[in-house]
């Protein structure tokens, strides 16, 4: 049983040093991200939504025409908006890694700079210094993960939402 505290511990350690590191990588494109992934959920329910009105609206069409046609054209409008959502969210994807790369070199930089120079000499701090260098790509993958977790919290409350609305 302490073992597997014990990992999960250490699991939800790496993924809070997760959320830190990204959110000061760029404070800025973290929230921009979150909020695209709050608007891809909540624009297919709004779709649903819609669709639901345009299905009622067809059965009777003599009470409701404007309110299917209104309909209409907030669902292309939707479709639209999903479309140039995607486009800015591949945008905010690629500034967002060039963000957190300069973050994570700027930090590699502050932290070696207080190193005295005879640090470098052996072979064994050098291979450490190396090491750490290669570990960007784990940090990397890990700003991801953190938006994959944030993305299934906001499906899973979605979900909540509409499964307690329709109950």
């Amino acid at each position: 049983m302490t073992r597997l505290r014990q990992f999960f511990g250490e699991l939800v350690k790496n993924i809070w040093f997760g959320f830190k590191t990204s959110y000061f990588a760029s404070k800025k494109y973290f929230i921009l991200k979150c909020l695209v992934l709050l608007s891809t959920t909540l624009i297919p329910l709004l779709t649903i939504w819609l669709w639901k009105e345009i299905l009622n609206g067809i059965v009777d069409i003599r009470n409701s025409k404007d309110t299917v046609i209104l309909c209409l054209a907030v669902y292309l409008f939707l479709k639209l908006f999903s479309y140039l959502l995607a486009q800015f969210d591949s945008y905010i994807n690629t500034r967002y890694s060039d963000e957190l790369q300069f973050y994570i070199e700027g930090v590699m930089i502050e932290k070696t700079s207080r190193m005295d120079l005879s640090f470098f000499d052996s072979a064994l701090m050098g291979d450490k210094v190396r090491q750490a260098r290669s570990n960007f790509n784990i940090m990397t993958n890990i700003t991801w993960l953190v938006f994959n977790i944030i993305s299934e919290l906001i499906n899973i409350v979605a979900t909540l939402a509409i499964v307690w609305a329709y109950r």
